[in-house]
């Protein structure tokens, strides 16, 4: 980790430094020069990506049910549609994202998946 806290014994939290998506090891070491390394523990993930959204019309007045497909979705995932949030978005996977579209002016419009790491 680029900086990290050591909160008791058993428990230490931080930053991760940036990565290229996949696992990595863990190592932990502590001050007296003793280290223990967990093999693949964490899992960088990229950026979210979207393949396809069905249907890709809606009315001017929201409210249609949009299926989003593409990888690396978090589950605290917010999804815009020309600019606005979604009315409603349930994340059903990291591939896939059900929403409810916003009202919006006639048009086409730019939909944009943003993780909580951004």
């Amino acid at each position: 980790m680029s900086s990290w806290t050591v909160l008791n014994s058993a428990i230490a939290t931080g930053t991760t430094p940036p990565s290229v998506p996949g696992p990595t090891d863990v190592v932990v070491t502590n001050g007296d020069g003793q280290s223990s390394t967990l093999v693949g523990a964490w899992d960088y993930v990229g950026a979210p990506h979207i393949d396809s959204f069905d249907p890709a019309v809606g009315a001017t007045v929201g409210s249609k049910v949009v299926l989003l497909a593409g990888k690396n979705f978090s589950f605290q995932a917010k999804v815009e549609i020309g600019g606005k949030l979604a009315a409603s978005v349930d994340v059903l996977s990291p591939l896939a994202i059900r929403i409810q579209t916003p009202a919006h002016d006639p048009g086409p419009v730019q939909v944009k998946v943003t993780n909580p790491d951004g």
